[in-house]
């Protein structure tokens, strides 16, 4: 991680014991610990900054996720959250849902896979960011907070070799639906070919306040 790399000592958190595994190998400088996000195992006051990169979309609880990173954020530090802007502007999963309109496949038995990756992606990041906002202010006193967006580009080597994201439910459509999916998928994001390869605009909002310090008490009056 660029932090540890400038000296700053990293603990990851997550509840996935192979993503756990995985962040340990990629990063031996780095501290991670299984937990729960909305309950961590720290002390009050243990970090000097929080970050939360594309994880605030998916707690059950994202008022009580940023609560608990407010708590083990020392007085001054900042928090800060990222997801993802709408599909128009991140078309690493607008093209997936320019697929999932041409296709148009059969929800079978379940919410449609068009109308989840719009949950879970574009249409909550308004209300998810406004979420984060109102929990940055009213919980654990942080303070000084807003919103900035940001852009990218994610880099592939190949057209073919893209084949969108790997949703549970896309996946739970035949294989000939999946297929369409795929073709779809990679006929649409063709357009964002280049001669250094594909290149997929991404965009997301990012969400930060600062834990406000604590405020002295005040002087009461000298008797007389």
């Amino acid at each position: 991680m660029h932090a540890a790399r400038m000296g700053a000592h990293v603990t990851g958190v997550d509840l996935a014991p192979r993503m756990l595994e995985l962040a340990s190998r990629l990063n031996p400088g780095c501290t991670f610990r299984e937990a729960s996000v909305d309950s961590m195992p720290f002390d009050d006051e243990t970090f000097d900054a929080i970050v939360c990169a594309f994880g605030i979309g998916h707690f059950p609880d994202p008022p009580a996720a940023v609560a608990e990173c407010a708590r083990v954020a020392r007085a001054g530090s900042i928090c800060a959250f990222a997801w993802w802007d709408l599909p128009a502007r991140n078309q690493m999963h607008g093209v997936v849902l320019s697929a999932l309109d041409e296709v148009k496949p059969e929800a079978r038995g379940r919410p449609s896979a068009r109308a989840c990756l719009l949950s879970l992606l574009g249409r909550r990041c308004s209300s998810r960011i406004a979420g984060i906002r109102r929990s940055l202010q009213r919980r654990r006193g942080l303070a000084r907070f807003h919103v900035a967006s940001a852009e990218c580009r994610g880099a592939m080597d190949r057209v073919d070799g893209v084949h969108g994201p790997q949703f549970r439910l896309i996946n739970a459509q035949t294989p000939e639906v999946r297929e369409r999916i795929r073709a779809a998928f990679v006929r649409h994001a063709t357009k964002h070919l280049t001669t250094d390869g594909l290149k997929l605009p991404m965009a997301f909002k990012v969400c930060a306040g600062a834990k406000a310090r604590a405020r002295p008490p005040k002087r009461g009056r000298a008797a007389d």
